[in-house]
């Protein structure tokens, strides 16, 4: 989950259209994407939008999703650490923390490669 900020509404809406195209044609059809192609069956609802600054709750997950990318940069030493991240990371999210993992898809099989932060 991230943060995107448009110049206009109108932009912003043309965004959300393509994306509710893109999500009905790969429910009906599957992706034709990428290195193998895969149908798409687990998904049974839509997307929704809404505007972060009127909602906590997403304000929370968008600050939650910085927090969870901004610490795997520090841990791969590709940005330097801050004392505010590392407080807040230490302090809120890594005591509450129940999954960190990234999948990859492994291209000889369909199971996939577990990892924490990295």
């Amino acid at each position: 989950m991230t943060a995107v900020f448009y110049s206009s509404r109108m932009e912003a809406r043309e965004v959300e259209n393509a994306a509710l195209r893109d999500l009905a044609n790969y429910q009906q059809f599957g992706t034709s994407w990428g290195w193998q192609a895969q149908p798409i069956d687990h998904i049974i609802d839509t997307i929704h939008f809404v505007r972060s600054e009127t909602n906590p709750a997403i304000q929370l997950a968008d600050c939650t999703a910085f927090m969870v990318s901004r610490q795997r940069k520090i841990t791969r030493r590709e940005v330097p650490p801050h004392a505010a991240v590392t407080s807040l990371w230490n302090k809120h999210i890594l005591p509450n923390l129940w999954a960190n993992e990234i999948w990859h898809p492994s291209p000889n099989s369909t199971e996939s490669r577990r990892s924490g932060i990295q």
